[in-house]
């Protein structure tokens, strides 16, 4: 059976994953940074909501050079491995439940039989 405990890691995994600082991302210098700030844009979550035209125009740069940004930020979300193991800890979850469910009912018809 999943424990709560490895499901809430998973949890915080994803929390952590979709607040990344972009202070953190790769590729981003100080005056970059004054420019996404300035423009509301805190977390690399916030950046991806924004195509790499909008970012282009924002902040006074190549489309290449917001394409490349937002590339690094899928890239430091990681969310493929994140949200497959996610999805991966629900599916044995649910196989866990359903064999539990199966032993109760295999138990409950034994029972019956005994008496």
């Amino acid at each position: 059976m999943v424990k709560k405990k490895e499901i809430l890691e998973k949890v915080e995994a994803v929390n952590e994953a979709i607040t990344l600082k972009l202070e953190d991302m790769e590729g981003i210098g100080p005056v970059r940074l004054k420019k996404l700030y300035a423009n509301g844009i805190y977390t690399v979550d916030d950046l991806l909501s924004y195509g790499e035209e909008a970012l282009s125009r924002m902040l006074d740069i190549s489309w290449d050079d917001a394409k490349k940004m937002t590339q690094v930020a899928n890239e430091s979300l990681n969310t493929e491995d994140v949200f497959s193991s996610i999805v991966e800890t629900r599916s044995r979850a649910k196989s866990s439940s359903r064999a539990s469910d199966e032993r109760e009912k295999s138990s409950g018809n034994e029972s019956h039989k005994a008496q």
